[in-house]
């Protein structure tokens, strides 16, 4: 069985993920390998689809799942995967515009205010 990335690995050192991955992530307010496991790979997705809705699709979910667990995403269980899709398909809480994990423009304006 694989065993789960470390937490101190950054990002786009996870299967599956790379630097512009990783830099999404963080504009929607996933800053770290343990940020991604609390948040989980639907919720995450979720985030990174209202921030690029053309650019995350479903192989997108997939890689985020397959991140947490060190498996590359193609190779995921077909049970896993129906799960994910079903998981997806529920309607999850909507972004709050206010917080910065959900409002990518107010995370830039904060950053070059700094």
């Amino acid at each position: 069985m694989k065993r789960k990335p470390d937490d101190g690995l950054p990002l786009a050192a996870l299967k599956n993920l790379g630097p512009r991955t990783a830099r999404d992530l963080a504009e929607v307010g996933i800053e770290t390998v343990r940020q991604l496991r609390v948040v989980g790979a639907v919720d995450a997705w979720r985030r990174l689809r209202h921030f690029r809705p053309r650019h995350y699709n479903l192989i997108g979910l997939y890689a985020l799942a397959g991140a947490l667990i060190d498996v590359h995403w193609n190779r995921l269980p077909p049970a896993l995967k129906e799960r994910l899709r079903a998981e997806a398909a529920v309607p999850g809480p909507a972004p709050k515009d206010g917080s910065p994990a959900h409002n990518p423009q107010q995370r830039r304006q904060r950053r070059s205010a700094g």
